[in-house]
């Protein structure tokens, strides 16, 4: 599940990730994210393959189909200037 906010037009997006590990299906799914969406627009993916849970710092590796909702960034080419400081 990942949430979607963008403090104001000049800024970019952030993204509030999370693993919902015992939702029992979408319906169960959809709920949590209503209720915790606070006006974010968000994605919901489900897993391929099964994988075990770690701590959030370990990057979850299971292949995501998407059910709902869009990546803002998709299609968005941004500008980065880069500036070396003596």
């Amino acid at each position: 599940m990942n949430f979607w906010e963008r403090p104001g037009p000049d800024t970019g997006w952030q993204l509030d990730a999370f693993a919902l590990t015992e939702a029992n299906d979408v319906a169960e799914a959809m709920a949590w994210a209503d209720e915790h969406s606070r006006g974010r627009r968000f994605e919901l993916f489900v897993e391929i393959e099964d994988e075990a849970v770690h701590d959030f710092q370990t990057p979850r590796r299971a292949d995501l189909i998407r059910l709902t909702g869009t990546d803002p960034n998709d299609g968005v080419s941004v500008e980065v200037l880069i500036r070396t400081i003596d």
